[in-house]
């Protein structure tokens, strides 16, 4: 016999939002929690793709996009930072220095 669903069931297993660029799809699970989901391999090729053409210029400025990073080890970045703007760069760029994730660089050195 089928397992009926109830209504929490149903929206627990559906997402809000899923971003094909980014491989990230943003879920509302049934207690009330945002849960965050990301392909990694979408990130990956997206900075392989920008590595290719050199870094990817910021739009009016003199500085260049240096790598991409999954959002929830952004958000986990920012919430130990808290307010110290300075933390969260060093965070972010001791991040992107880990040989572990030289595939999130879009440029050969940091």
């Amino acid at each position: 016999m089928a397992k009926k669903h109830t209504y929490s069931q149903r929206l627990r297993d559906r997402y809000l939002i899923k971003n094909k660029r980014t491989g990230r799809t943003t879920h509302l699970m049934n207690d009330g929690r945002i849960v965050w989901e990301q392909d990694l391999k979408a990130i990956a090729e997206a900075t392989k793709r920008q590595k290719a053409m050199g870094g990817t210029p910021l739009s009016g400025s003199h500085a260049t996009h240096v790598g991409n990073i999954p959002t929830n080890e952004y958000f986990r970045m920012k919430m130990e930072a808290g307010d110290d703007q300075e933390l969260l760069e060093k965070k972010i760029l001791r991040w992107l220095a880990d040989p572990d994730h030289r595939d999130f660089l879009t440029v050969d050195k940091l």
